[in-house]
């Protein structure tokens, strides 16, 4: 059986060893993620800031519908119905 000090040696270095590989994955998954971003033209960012914002309004909307909801007491089918009767200006 191996000393107590070795054994803790050799925990100690699967550790290390442990962290360095989870460091590596972290560092390739980071430039995954950043190869396309590094790709990117400066002239394309506020077009795609436009196109975030928009789609992060859905999630305000939810909300919104959500309180429009329990505060006049509307069933599911009358808050859909509203919806499309104010959408119809912006389709014409």
């Amino acid at each position: 059986m191996k000393p107590l000090s070795l054994r803790f040696v050799e925990l100690c270095y699967n550790i290390r060893q442990f962290v360095e590989k989870v460091i590596t994955m972290l560092r390739e998954l980071f430039d995954i993620f950043m190869t396309p971003l590094r790709a990117m033209r400066l002239r394309y960012v506020p077009l795609l800031l436009i196109y975030f914002a928009y789609g992060s309004s859905v999630f305000v909307s939810i909300a919104k519908d959500f309180w429009v909801k329990k505060e006049l007491s509307l069933s599911a089918e009358d808050l859909v119905a509203l919806g499309v009767w104010l959408t119809v200006p912006w389709t014409v």
